[in-house]
């Protein structure tokens, strides 16, 4: 079992860096592990410029876009509060995934996973898709890659044509 160091050593031979720097990474998690790894064998500097990194993530997001986050995600939770007659807060891993990478991230990675999240799919049953994160996404496409905003798209017309055609689509 390896020996745990909570503060960082002196190593007398050069630290090696990885060829990538911090600057080109976009995962909050990775960018986490790279400033517990930086600060264990005692390269500061990389460390700083990673925690640099992560708070220009994090502070990353127009305020108009982070103010509509929040609006989609209290809508969502009043959803599942009149759907289940009780206050019902978002998961608790929905909470705790936009803590770890951002509001913004977890807007792309739901906008880029193959099926669409319960929430899109619930709040689209009941016609209220510019409560979700892919109407968000589409309402702001400056502020994310070109093909987040085309999957968001594409889920929104598929949602439609079902909604159109009077169908229900699953929640999975």
């Amino acid at each position: 079992m390896a020996k745990v160091i909570d503060k960082p050593t002196t190593i007398k031979r050069p630290i090696k860096r990885p060829i990538k720097t911090p600057d080109e990474y976009n995962d909050l998690v990775i960018l986490q592990r790279i400033v517990v790894n930086a600060n264990r064998i005692g390269d500061l500097e990389y460390a700083e410029m990673a925690q640099a990194r992560i708070d220009y993530l994090n502070s990353g997001m127009r305020d108009e876009l982070r103010t509509e986050f929040k609006r989609i995600m209290r809508a969502y939770e009043e959803f599942l509060s009149e759907k289940n007659t009780r206050v019902t807060p978002a998961a608790y891993t929905w909470k705790k995934k936009v803590a770890s990478k951002g509001e913004k991230q977890t807007m792309i990675d739901w906008s880029r996973s193959k099926l669409a999240a319960e929430g899109f799919t619930a709040l689209a049953k009941v016609g209220k898709i510019e409560d979700t994160a892919e109407y968000l996404i589409i309402s702001f496409p400056n502020d994310f890659p070109s093909d987040v905003v085309e999957l968001a798209q594409r889920r929104i017309d598929r949602e439609n044509r079902i909604q159109d055609q009077g169908g229900l689509s699953e929640i999975r």
